[in-house]
């Protein structure tokens, strides 16, 4: 057994809210790629967010996503209204980050690590002209969601008899 993990293959599965989905494989060759729409960075934070006014849940722990992605053909740009995605890049996306790597004692078998599913908080991309085919996505996963919902403050009553 190996300690090391070769062929990692890293892919972003973005769902929309009309049931249409699509995958990104993640490749860090920008030049020599041939894909049309693919990931360039994956970047999962870990965040404490504490308990405050604004958060009464409590401590939790919440992980944050950044993802930068290429959209040679613009079908990912938020303002193309060509695009078949156009009106649904935006808060009602989610995304799954998925690894895969082969068995080192079988490399016919597959193995898959999820890495979670995050709530889409910004779809930016293609209004700079140096980097029309680029787009910036930052998510929250399901804590992270959380904390931004509203939460009325109630009064616990105590002694309470029957």
């Amino acid at each position: 057994m190996q300690d090391t993990v070769k062929d990692i293959r890293a892919q972003v599965t973005i769902h929309f809210k009309n049931n249409s989905s699509i995958t990104l494989d993640v490749s860090d060759d920008n030049e020599n790629t041939t894909m049309i729409n693919y990931c360039t960075s994956v970047d999962i934070n870990e965040n404490l967010y504490q308990s405050s006014a604004d958060n009464i849940v409590g401590n939790v722990c919440g992980n944050t996503l950044s993802l930068e992605l290429v959209s040679k053909n613009r079908l990912l740009i938020p303002n193309n209204q060509s695009s078949v995605y156009y009106g649904l890049m935006d808060e009602t996306a989610y995304i799954e980050v998925t690894f895969t790597y082969k068995d080192d004692e079988d490399s016919s078998i597959t193995h898959t690590v999820p890495m979670g599913r995050y709530f889409v908080d910004t779809w930016e991309g293609g209004t700079d002209s140096s980097r029309p085919n680029e787009v910036n996505i930052s998510a929250v996963d399901y804590f992270g969601k959380l904390k931004n919902i509203p939460i009325d403050n109630v009064r616990i009553r105590r002694n309470i008899s029957f």
